[in-house]
């Protein structure tokens, strides 16, 4: 008796095993093979990621970064901060330009944009371009983003901003380095004329697709005024996202890897929205 009992009792201790074992996990498929091309300018270097699935095999769509002010393409391309993203975007199959923007205090100047067609067409002939381009704006290079989907020379198809600037005249009423810097940018010594503000157009243009990253904690870019605002004007209903995250400008939370595979999953469905369209 005593020996049945022992048998039984292994085979409930056997059957139990297999009914709590974790299953098997499944490995996260490979991150791509990643090539670095140097886009060359006066005003300094761009740098632009290719997935080698861009390369080979995949017609990929291209997000255009524009940089933080004081800031350089090189700079942000090498960030660990802004690592997040770029592993994203180029896990999710798109080519990523950090633009150099024209330099490190452009503030949306229409040189810039000139700069920026022209790195978007060299760029756009390094890999299997689909025709769609992105504009992801961090800062300072919220400006600059907005301008190339409003006013741009080649169609942008969404637009991410991270704690950025979309008031130009609302960075330029800042007193001190924000309005020497925004009056030396535009040769002027007054506030920017009203048809190169973002905001401004925001009124007229028509509305775009819109991801953007913004905290009520920001004392150098206000949300309200900026990302909140824009977001009311000009931001596509149904698909539009509008993240708000918590602490200063560019902290650390606004960089996390989740926050990340968001904005890498928001243009993947804007990528099959126009497939679908086609």
């Amino acid at each position: 008796m005593r020996s049945l009992s022992l048998l039984l009792f292994a085979l409930f201790t056997v059957a139990l095993s297999f009914a709590v074992a974790a299953p098997a996990a499944i490995p996260a498929a490979p991150a791509p093979k990643v090539q670095t091309f140097r886009l060359d300018q006066p005003d300094g270097p761009s740098f632009l990621l290719v997935p080698d699935t861009c390369a080979r095999d995949l017609g990929c769509s291209l997000v255009v970064v524009s940089h933080p002010r004081g800031q350089t393409a090189e700079h942000l391309s090498g960030s660990p901060a802004f690592a997040a993203y770029a592993e994203a975007l180029t896990r999710s199959n798109f080519a990523v330009l950090f633009s150099n923007d024209g330099g490190l205090t452009p503030w949306g100047v229409p040189a810039a944009l000139a700069n920026l067609t022209d790195l978007q067409t060299r760029s756009t002939e390094l890999f299997r371009f689909n025709g769609r381009t992105y504009a992801f704006g961090v800062s300072m290079g919220g400006l600059l983003a907005l301008r190339s989907a409003q006013q741009g020379l080649y169609p942008v198809s969404g637009v991410v901003l991270l704690d950025a600037w979309a008031d130009l005249q609302g960075a330029w009423a800042i007193p001190g380095r924000h309005r020497a810097e925004v009056e030396e940018a535009y040769g002027a010594s007054g506030a920017p004329s009203p048809d190169l503000d973002p905001m401004v157009l925001a009124e007229t243009s028509s509305k775009l697709p819109l991801f953007i990253i913004g905290s009520p904690d920001d004392n150098a870019v206000p949300f309200g005024g900026n990302g909140l605002r824009l977001f009311d004007r000009a931001a596509e209903p149904g698909i539009s996202q509008l993240v708000m995250v918590s602490g200063p400008h560019l902290g650390g939370s606004h960089f996390a890897p989740a926050l990340a595979q968001r904005v890498a999953d928001f243009l993947q469905q804007l990528d099959r929205q126009h497939q679908a369209h086609q």
